[in-house]
């Protein structure tokens, strides 16, 4: 105390109200200040919330540094983010995470942007540390790239929910979940997909047929450590998946596993390829997608950009109901602007006023335009609402597209 009043950060007002009166009164236009203070102190005095022979003490408080004051982006799982350059994404992933690091309390800013306060509460603290904590020794606890594949032999992993983003107000949502550890991929190969319990379960599932299990498509790619993305549209009918799904609270666990599907692969090839299959040397892939089956095709176009293929060409077709059904559109865009082997075209049913795309359902004129005609290195897939692909199946089929050349998700 003594070395702030030596330092004249506290200034002894001395004995009394009247003193302490005198100093805030003290200056030009100030007197009524003082005079109303005088009598609010005389009142606690008479009530005894101090003596009158008590010294008053004036502290001149400034801004200062207040330990960290944040500064650190981190995800709802406490791992720290960065943004890379070129980061846009077709999945939209543009923060990725520093494997390894995790953070939580006044040294971020919490999951409110730039808010230290909000980061620095005690609840925060509690939660977020606790969170840290786990992840960090789930991390430590599992070496990378040593049995980090939790989808394996067509056992259940058991994945925690980390949050939920609305993608529209239709009920479009991406489910994120949390990986065991920070430094694990999911070991899947681009266009598969899991399966999901809608209960907790670890080890071979409890039947080929079990009711609970639905399949899904995986938004993120195979590649991205730490977490799992999963597009659906939710059903507003309280019996549906879906919407069990979407009434979980953020924190449940759920039985995954891969559940097949195909083994897209666009790995630069090295002698001899690592992967030899129907898929292998197709430098022109046609996509078409609508709905949620948008997953496998926003996974190719980011595959292809992550390993740098700019000798593959990618075309895609997006069909949805309404403009605001187009998922990451901004991002899309972003990347047909630098990356010139990547082209997108969007067809709306619904379209707003001013609308230059297509309108309606995807044609034959509309495949032709945009997709390339059947050949040995071309490939087209499929996915989409059940009814988008029962129209189109046949469709292509008479444009000449054959198993050679076309996978349906259905």
């Amino acid at each position: 105390f003594d070395f702030y009043v030596s330092k004249g950060f506290i200034h002894d007002l001395g004995v009394g109200v009247d003193a302490l009166a005198a100093f805030i009164g003290n200056g030009s236009g100030r007197q009524r200040e003082g005079a109303k203070l005088r009598r609010v102190l005389e009142g606690h005095e008479r009530a005894g919330v101090f003596d009158a022979n008590d010294h008053f003490y004036v502290a001149f408080v400034t801004p200062c540094v207040h330990y960290t004051m944040g500064g650190l982006r981190i995800s709802p799982s406490t791992s720290v983010l960065r943004s890379l350059p070129d980061t846009s994404t077709a999945s939209g992933t543009s923060l990725q995470p520093i494997p390894g690091l995790f953070a939580a309390g006044e040294i971020v800013g919490g999951v409110h942007g730039a808010n230290r306060l909000a980061g620095n509460g005690l609840l925060e603290c509690l939660v977020f540390g606790r969170l840290a904590g786990r992840r960090a020794a789930n991390t430590a606890l599992i070496p990378p790239y040593e049995g980090a594949l939790p989808f394996q032999h067509g056992s259940y992993a058991q994945l925690r929910l980390r949050e939920v983003r609305d993608v529209n107000s239709n009920g479009l949502k991406i489910f994120r979940f949390d990986l065991p550890s920070e430094r694990q991929s999911t070991g899947l190969s681009v266009g598969q997909y899991v399966a999901i319990d809608s209960e907790p379960h670890l080890g071979p599932p409890p039947s080929s047929n079990h009711s609970a299990e639905k399949p899904f498509s995986v938004l993120s790619r195979p590649l991205v450590f730490g977490a799992l993305d999963i597009l659906l549209k939710v059903n507003p009918d309280p019996r549906s998946f879906t919407h069990h799904l979407d009434h979980m609270s953020i924190g449940t666990h759920l039985g995954f596993r891969a559940a097949g599907g195909p083994s897209f692969h666009f790995m630069p090839h090295t002698t001899p390829p690592p992967h030899t299959d129907e898929w292998s040397g197709k430098l022109r892939w046609g996509l078409i997608g609508g709905g949620t089956g948008i997953s496998p095709m926003l996974q190719i176009i980011d595959e292809v950009i992550f390993w740098g293929r700019t000798d593959i060409e990618v075309r895609l077709i997006y069909a949805a109901a309404t403009e605001s059904e187009l998922v990451n559109r901004s991002d899309l865009d972003a990347i047909t602007q630098r990356h010139s082997n990547i082209k997108v075209v969007y067809v709306l049913e619904r379209p707003p006023d001013k609308w230059t795309g297509h309108v309606g359902f995807v044609t034959s004129d509309i495949v032709s335009s945009h997709l390339w005609s059947p050949s040995e290195d071309v490939q087209l897939v499929l996915a989409g609402p059940p009814p988008m692909c029962r129209a189109l199946k046949p469709m292509l089929a008479n444009m000449g597209y054959t198993r050679d050349t076309l996978y349906s998700y259905m």
